[in-house]
């Protein structure tokens, strides 16, 4: 998936620029059946969405101490946070770029290409070195991929040159050692594959509620400061970070 994303980033823009060919597919389908399937099949898919998501809900009603459930309950409130950080980051920032740097999808590909590939490896070798063999928890792991990725998104808020925008990246590398940190410790505290359920279901709340904000109100903010958005990303990102550093306080006191 990362060396995916990360060809494909930086693939993209160049293909864009260097091919024009675009091909349409027409299908003719009787509109009476077609109707007829998608009023059986939508009716298929709600029943299914319901089921699902009644059985997600049990991970709230299982028998749990409180403790535990509160500390799972606020593990998924920072990861439903840096969800929403993340997708909100996402919307705006090749708008960011091209305002702020007059950069084209090419360039754009080229910083998120580099950006994917060096997540991954990071969240191969060195997540696992750390975790392993140095003895570091997933929480401070996820919190020390926080304090690298909110220094990125505010250099970023502020750049004026390509190449502090690349330089970034440096910071950003540690950025996936968040949600990988808190799937881990969220997937401890619940026995059952349910979580990972939960977890899809938070990630696309997160883009649901970050996606109309972000694009909502970055257009306005190019007036005044056109990172202003990206700070507000950072803001988030402080807010998962104190609740991590709660959580790893806690953990030290019992």
């Amino acid at each position: 998936m990362g060396l995916g994303g990360m060809f494909g980033y930086l693939l993209s823009g160049q293909l864009r620029q260097e091919t024009t060919e675009t091909t349409t597919i027409r299908n003719s389908t009787s509109s009476e059946n077609l109707n007829q399937n998608s009023e059986n099949s939508t009716t298929n898919f709600c029943i299914l969405c319901r089921k699902r998501f009644l059985d997600i809900l049990q991970i709230f009603k299982s028998e749990r101490d409180v403790d535990k459930q509160k500390y799972l309950n606020i593990v998924l409130v920072a990861l439903l946070v840096e969800f929403i950080s993340f997708s909100g980051l996402m919307d705006i920032l090749f708008s960011f770029f091209r305002f702020q740097l007059k950069w084209t999808d090419k360039e754009y590909g080229w910083f998120n290409g580099i950006a994917v590939g060096s997540d991954s490896f990071c969240i191969i070798f060195i997540y696992p070195l750390l975790q392993k063999h140095i003895g570091i928890s997933n929480l401070r792991l996820a919190l020390f991929g926080l304090t690298f990725k909110i220094g990125s998104v505010i250099i970023l808020a502020f750049t004026k040159t390509s190449l502090t925008a690349f330089m970034s990246i440096f910071l950003s590398i540690y950025g996936r050692f968040v949600p990988t940190g808190l799937r881990a410790i969220a997937s401890a505290c619940v026995n059952i594959g349910k979580i990972f359920s939960l977890m899809s279901l938070l990630q696309s709340l997160g883009f649901l509620i970050a996606s109309p904000l972000f694009n909502g109100i970055y257009p306005f903010t190019l007036n005044f400061f056109p990172g202003t958005m990206l700070l507000v990303v950072a803001a988030l990102l402080t807010f998962t970070a104190c609740l991590l550093i709660y959580l790893d306080v806690k953990s030290k006191n019992q």
